[in-house]
């Protein structure tokens, strides 16, 4: 599958590693399907999201954001993040809304899962990026997301680990594939 603006990618996926992952598990997922769009949870400042949305052949993408960072974490998740890491502010919000600005792409702000509308709801996907890194909302991603993902389909999940990690190996069980040191893919069978 050839991409248009790669660059995009190259300063907001923090390791080649990570970055040939989500390409990998992504084409995967276009490439093997025709139907179902996409979403992110935690677009953060855009970048990946509009690089999906550029990238996969006109359908919707929906890009889920608060803009607020990491809130509520249990206190095994502050071993590895703190209270509000990822909060863009000002012009970093801005900036944010108009590299979302594509037709193709539906920025939901707030917190998921309160953005889930009635048209989502009726929405089947191809491929669901999860980088919102907390326990809660992956269990909320899988809940949501994992029923409604075609044949095919791909869920990647970044920053697999701790309770997140044990959560994904319990729903999933083999089904979870690492394919890098802390990103983890499921895929719907064809």
């Amino acid at each position: 599958m050839d991409f248009i603006d790669t660059d995009l990618l190259d300063n907001s996926i923090s390791s080649p590693e990570r970055r040939a992952a989500l390409l990998r598990c992504f084409a995967w997922a276009m490439e093997g399907t025709t139907r179902g769009c996409a979403a992110e949870i935690g677009a953060h400042s855009g970048v990946t999201s509009r690089f999906i949305a550029l990238n996969n052949g006109g359908r919707i993408h929906y890009a889920f954001e608060s803009f607020q960072g990491l809130v509520n974490l249990q206190e095994e998740e502050k071993a590895y993040f703190k209270e509000r890491e990822y909060e863009l502010q000002g012009r970093q919000i801005t900036e944010a809304r108009e590299r979302m600005n594509l037709p193709n792409l539906k920025l939901l702000e707030g917190m998921f899962p309160d953005t889930i509308t009635e048209e989502l709801k009726r929405e089947q996907f191809a491929f669901v990026h999860f980088d919102g890194d907390s326990w809660q909302t992956c269990v909320d991603t899988v809940d949501f997301f994992n029923p409604r993902v075609v044949p095919h389909g791909v869920i990647l999940f970044d920053d697999v680990r701790g309770p997140v990690e044990r959560y994904l190996r319990h729903t999933f069980g083999e089904r979870l594939v690492m394919v890098t040191f802390r990103q983890g893919a499921v895929a719907e069978p064809a």
